[in-house]
């Protein structure tokens, strides 16, 4: 879905294999940070000492993550004592959110995917009890 994105829309980049490990925070193979800015990865060329690449800003998981940051940082403040912390509940609240690149072809996600990420799907009364009391013997 990504590919029929106009390249006038998307960002070109170029780093050095250094780079790639240092400057750039890996979520997945296709998607980075970079300077507190979320990038998807549309197309990309490597090669021994490079590597170049379309890619998409993705400005509402940029927003998103800025937003859980603020709110770990007003809960736990900003002391260096309290960094760890303040990455665990970033980590946790992060997890909750699963994005689906493939929105017109569910069938594309994975099935560890769909393990994964089933709750996401249900509402508080899926989770409710039908049964009011324990049966009897």
């Amino acid at each position: 879905m990504m590919k029929g994105i106009p390249k006038e829309e998307l960002i070109y980049m170029a780093f050095s294999t250094e780079d790639l490990s240092t400057k750039l925070n890996w979520k997945h193979s296709k998607e980075f940070e970079l300077n507190g800015e979320m990038y998807d990865i549309v197309e990309r060329k490597e090669t021994a000492d490079s590597a170049f690449y379309w890619v998409w800003w993705d400005k509402e998981e940029t927003e998103l993550n800025q937003r859980v940051k603020r709110i770990a940082t007003e809960i736990f403040g900003s002391s260096p004592d309290q960094q760890e912390k303040n990455n665990v509940v970033q980590s946790f609240y992060k997890s909750l959110f699963f994005e689906n690149q493939n929105n017109d072809f569910p069938f594309l996600i994975t099935s560890q995917q769909r393990l994964s990420y089933h709750y996401l799907d249900k509402t508080p009364s899926d989770y409710h009890s039908t049964i009011d009391t324990p049966p009897w013997p």
